[in-house]
């Protein structure tokens, strides 16, 4: 009996022309799928909620009739470009076809009309950069498409934090940075009609972006910032990768939330400040 391995499984994803269709080759001209990142874990929704049907006059249900199937799919990765991380920002409004090929069985899973529900990122000094992307799709199955094929594994290194720098409206935060975390959530609705087993599309709603940022304690011109509700412009973070050029995340307009300040003897005090976005669109450039 074959086992499925999780160091076995091959991903490759392609940006639909048509919402819910695979892309595909052609026999003259095959196609590759592009390399998503570094994946360390997928955790697919696969639902058909079934409708149990229980009349009164019987102890147990009589039947399950077809419920509105659910497809989700949340992929872990250590990102290597900027492309798939867009698919929750400037590219929103664009589907992609995720294709999970399991090579101990032979078989493959194929995510269809997958958008971007949320994104969250979580940066940290000496590590590399973590990437947790969550999307609602129109519908799975089995059938692979003609004449392609997902990729190998890239030797391209991956987003970390070797060097990095982040800044606050173009000056240096008041202490060390060592961390950051940012949640960007699109509140994509999948759309079902009458009739309907699969949705029929999904469709992004407002945006909600939250995070966080972890440095030493310095000064208190944080604490004056947070008591007053103060508006702070242009959160830029670069993250650097190794053999490539670095990106730049920048949320425009924020405010910081919070301002827990625990101590502990012994130990250098640093705080994490929560903050929340409003006013314009993070940016990955």
């Amino acid at each position: 009996m074959p086992y499925i391995r999780g160091y076995n499984i091959k991903v490759g994803y392609k940006e639909e022309t048509t919402e819910g269709v695979p892309p595909e080759g052609t026999e003259g001209n095959p196609l590759t799928y592009d390399y998503f990142g570094h994946i360390t874990g997928l955790t697919p929704t696969l639902n058909p909620n079934p409708v149990a049907v229980h009349p009164i006059g019987i102890r147990y249900p009589l039947t399950h009739v077809k419920g509105m199937r659910e497809i989700a799919l949340s992929i872990e990765s250590n990102p290597i470009s900027k492309t798939v991380l867009q698919y929750a920002l400037t590219n929103i409004t664009k589907t992609i076809t995720v294709w999970e090929k399991l090579v101990d069985i032979n078989s493959s899973i194929i995510y269809k009309g997958l958008r971007a529900n949320r994104l969250r990122l979580r940066g940290e000094v000496g590590r590399p950069l973590v990437s947790t992307e969550d999307f609602i799709g129109k519908d799975a199955g089995t059938t692979i498409p003609n004449y392609a094929d997902v990729p190998d594994v890239s030797t391209v290194s991956p987003f970390h934090f070797p060097e990095q720098s982040a800044t606050l409206g173009g000056s240096p935060l008041s202490g060390v940075v060592s961390a950051f975390e940012v949640d960007i959530v699109n509140n994509v609705e999948a759309i079902y009609g009458i009739g309907d087993v699969v949705s029929v599309g999904s469709v992004e709603r407002v945006i909600a972006t939250t995070g966080s940022i972890t440095m030493t304690l310095s000064s208190l011109s944080d604490l004056t910032d947070v008591l007053g509700v103060t508006e702070k412009a242009n959160l830029a973070i670069v993250i650097g990768k190794e053999g490539g050029a670095n990106v730049t995340l920048t949320i425009p307009k924020m405010v910081w939330t919070a301002y827990p300040k625990p101590i502990a003897v012994g130990n250098v005090i640093r705080i994490t400040l929560p903050f929340e976005s409003h006013g314009a669109m993070p940016t990955i450039s």
